[in-house]
Order: C-alpha cells, then structure tokens, then sequence
C-alpha cells in the first residue's frame, strides 16, 4: 500500500503494516496519540520528499539493511529502502511497534528482514 508519494521517494506499507500501526497505536497514551503519530507521519513524509531526516535519533540503520522510524513516543517502523519496477526509489515499512527502551530487538530486525525476502 502506498502510504506517501514524495518528491524523490515512496514510503510504501508492507502488507498487515497498517494493522500494526493501528495495534501500536492504541498502546500510546491517549492524551499524545494524535501528536504522536503526527511526528512518526512528518518523519515519513520528510524521508520521502528529501530522503534523508535531518535528526538521526529518529531515522538510523539497525543492521541487516533494516532502518528504524521512529517518534519520541515510542512509535517505530522497521522497514528498508526497495527500487521498484518501476525504477522509482521507495522505502518500504514492514512492520510498526511501541517500543518503550532504546536497543533494537533483534526479532524486530529479523521479522523486517523476512519482509523484505517477499519483495525480492
């Protein structure tokens, strides 16, 4: 599903990525559930339109290929950049968690990972 077309990027969903942004979602308080989700939404779009995020703290790599997005609240997907057929540049996001502590779960990693071999 394509989440956002940017100016030099796609950020694309991978299939069941929208039910684990809705699932982690609703584990964020509710009183910042809409900024938070606003901040993971501006991240996404930046990435898209500029392709880089100007704070590494909320966009870097964890090993693998695999790259975190990330708001301060704890929302992250874990997804890994893709050229499409098409020849455009897309970022592709497999899965979203509300992840509370700083180290990656390599689970995490591996679940992306296994994502991204569908694609291939």
């Amino acid at each position: 599903m394509v989440f956002y077309r940017g100016a030099l990027r796609h950020i694309l969903f991978a299939p069941g990525a929208t039910a684990t942004l809705e699932e982690a979602k609703g584990h964020v308080p509710p009183q910042v559930r809409e900024a938070c989700t606003a901040q993971l939404y501006r991240v996404l779009t930046r990435l898209g339109d500029f392709q880089q995020v100007r704070n590494t703290e909320l966009f870097r790599s964890e090993g693998k290929g695999i790259f975190a997005v990330k708001a301060r609240c704890g929302l992250r997907g874990y997804g890994w950049f893709q050229t499409l057929s098409s020849g455009e540049s897309a970022f592709v996001i497999s899965h979203f968690i509300l992840k509370k502590r700083q180290a990656v779960d390599p689970n995490d990693v591996d679940r992306a990972v296994a994502e991204r071999k569908k694609w291939s």
